[in-house]
């Protein structure tokens, strides 16, 4: 989908309302990876040794993206994780 600030963007398959629950279970997965959330305009997860931003979850309207920082060894792995957390629940 493109980049920001040379980091490679991918789509969610769903679109993304920030609630409290999928706030929270952000927050729950950030120190699995290493890192904590920072919050401004948008969600970013950076690690808690040295800051560097690893990741940034954006809220569209339409969709919502994940950027990731090239090189991050662990990045397939919190795209994987960050799919499943943020998926918001079926209706019905």
């Amino acid at each position: 989908m493109g980049g920001s600030c040379g980091k490679p963007c991918f789509a969610l398959p769903y679109t993304l309302i920030w609630t409290d629950a999928n706030t929270r279970a952000l927050e729950q997965l950030a120190p699995a990876f290493g890192c904590f959330v920072e919050y401004g305009v948008y969600p970013h997860l950076k690690l808690h040794d040295g800051g560097q931003e690893v990741a940034a979850v954006q809220d569209w309207t339409t969709c919502a993206t994940v950027y990731l920082r090239p090189g991050y060894r662990q990045a397939e792995e919190l795209l994987t994780r960050l799919l499943e957390t943020l998926r918001p629940p079926v209706q019905g």
